[in-house]
C-alpha cells in the first residue's frame, strides 16, 4: 500500500542521515538503490535523481555485474517513462553484460526483461519466440518453478500470436500443470508444518 511505501521511504531517509557518520560507499549505494526502487514504485519524480546516484556508483566499479545492474535499472526507468528507444538500448546492454558475467540467474532475468520488451512493447513476436527458446535452453533443468511456468504461459501466448496454435496449447497446458503441481506442493508443505507444530 502507499502507506507502506511512505514508511519505507521515511526509514530509508533516516538511514541516509545516519550514513553521514559512516564511510561506506557500498552501504550508501544500497540505500540509494532502495530509494530508487521506492520512488519508481510510487511514480515519484525523484526516481531519476537516485538512478543517477546508483549509476555513478556502478560506473566507478566498472565490472560486468555492475554494468548489468546499471542497465537493468535504466531499462526499468525508461519503460516506466514510456521511452521505448532508451529502454531498448538499456536492455540490449543489460543482456550483453549479464552474458559476460556468466551468471545463469542474471542471464535469465535479463532475457526475461528482453522478451518483455520484444513482446509487450515492440510486438515483435518472432524475436520474442527466439528469446523464449534461449530462455528454455538455459533453464533446461529448472522446469518446475513458478518462473518456468510463467515463461511457458507467455510463450504459449506468443505462439498463438504467430498462429502456431497446436504448439501454443502444449505450452499453455504445461504452464497450468506446473502451477497445479506447485500449488499442491505448497499445500502439502503447509499441512506437514502444521502437523509438526501440533506434535511438538
Amino acid at each position: 500500500s502507499m502507506k507502506d511505501y511512505k514508511k519505507a521511504k521515511s526509514n530509508l531517509y533516516s538511514a541516509l542521515n545516519k550514513m553521514k557518520t559512516v564511510k561506506s560507499d557500498s552501504l550508501l549505494n544500497r540505500i540509494n538503490q532502495s530509494l530508487f526502487k521506492n520512488h519508481m514504485l510510487t511514480e515519484s519524480d525523484s526516481s531519476f535523481f537516485y538512478l543517477q546516484k546508483v549509476n555513478h556508483y556502478y560506473k566507478n566499479i566498472g565490472d560486468d555485474l555492475s554494468y548489468y545492474i546499471l542497465y537493468s535499472n535504466n531499462f526499468n526507468y525508461y519503460i516506466a517513462q514510456n521511452n521505448p528507444k532508451l529502454a531498448k538500448i538499456s536492455i540490449d546492454s543489460c543482456v550483453y553484460y549479464a552474458k559476460k558475467s556468466k551468471e545463469k540467474d542474471r542471464i535469465l532475468l535479463a532475457l526475461g526483461n528482453l522478451v518483455y520488451n520484444q513482446v509487450q512493447i515492440e510486438k515483435n513476436y518472432k524475436k520474442g519466440k527466439e528469446t523464449y527458446l534461449e530462455i528454455f535452453r538455459i533453464s533446461d533443468k529448472d522446469t518446475l518453478s513458478t518462473r518456468f511456468a510463467e515463461h511457458s504461459y507467455s510463450y504459449g501466448n506468443v505462439l498463438q500470436s504467430l498462429g502456431e496454435y497446436k504448439e501454443a496449447n502444449k505450452f499453455l497446458r504445461r504452464a497450468v500443470e506446473i502451477k497445479d503441481y506447485l500449488y499442491k506442493q505448497n499445500i502439502s508443505n503447509a499441512v506437514h508444518d502444521i502437523e509438526t507444530k501440533y506434535k511438538i
